[in-house]
């Protein structure tokens, strides 16, 4: 009977929340747009997102994030992805060397909400395209 106790007072906890209210979880969701590798330099962007704050601030593959807002993120920080995720709509204020330059800039990015990854995989592939790049990942050359 204890069992029953829990999980009913556990229930009514779960519906205290704010009813069609922004979660914790959801207010955090805002992405910079980007992807990268983290250097003992700083964090090396390898891919940016179109449409997302990123590419609206001209960041570019290549770029190097010396500093988040005033946190250095040179030598292989703990978690520089707590770093760049915050809440929609929030900005972020980047210390960045782009390519060929020695002189950094700084820049003020936007947070914004992640797309959907069905729009991104609305790609059509014929059945013998799948088939051939099957096996060019298994490495059958006779398939292939």
């Amino acid at each position: 009977m204890p069992s029953i106790v829990v999980r009913l007072s556990l229930a009514s906890v779960l519906w205290a929340g704010p009813a069609f209210g922004a979660t914790p979880e959801k207010e955090s969701s805002g992405r910079l747009g980007l992807r990268f590798q983290s250097l003992e330099e700083g964090l090396l962007v390898t891919a940016v997102v179109p449409e997302m704050g990123a590419s609206k601030a001209g960041i570019r593959p290549g770029t190097l994030i010396v500093s988040v807002d005033t946190d250095d993120v040179t030598g292989h920080p703990d978690n520089p992805r707590k770093l760049l995720v915050g809440p929609t709509g929030s900005e972020v204020k980047l210390t960045l060397l782009d390519p060929l330059t020695t002189a950094p800039r700084e820049v003020v990015v936007q947070r914004v909400a992640p797309q959907s990854s069905s729009r991104q995989r609305g790609l059509h592939r014929p059945a013998t395209v799948r088939a051939y790049r099957k096996a060019v990942r298994d490495k059958s050359r006779r398939k292939a």
